[in-house]
């Protein structure tokens, strides 16, 4: 059986945009915390913030009002978190020179 809460949560993201952003914009502090604890500056942090409302207003029918609305948002948050990591790992490995081919232009061997 669902909650007072769970089944208020459900009832925000079934009704119009306003009362979805209305909901959003409560959790934002605690979405914002997580974000500082998995990214680095607030470039990032704000990107994430950013995609992480875009993925649930575009998915908000997705949430059925089991469990809470915050931690459906913490969760698209992380996700969003995650590529975001994944993408600068990426960045990071396409810049980089591959070591073998460096040691091998100077050394005549081992």
């Amino acid at each position: 059986m669902k909650s007072s809460r769970e089944t208020e949560d459900a009832g925000l993201v079934e009704e119009d945009e306003g009362k979805f952003d209305e909901q959003f914009t409560q959790c934002r502090g605690s979405l914002r915390l997580i974000a500082e604890r998995v990214l680095e500056g607030a470039e990032e942090v704000a990107a994430a913030m950013r995609k992480c409302y875009d993925a649930a207003s575009g998915q908000r029918r997705g949430f059925d009002g089991e469990g809470e609305f915050r931690a459906w948002l913490a969760r698209i948050l992380l996700n969003e978190a995650l590529m975001i990591l994944r993408e600068r790992q990426s960045e990071v490995e396409d810049q980089s020179e591959p070591i073998y081919s460096a040691n091998r232009a100077g050394s005549k061997g081992c």
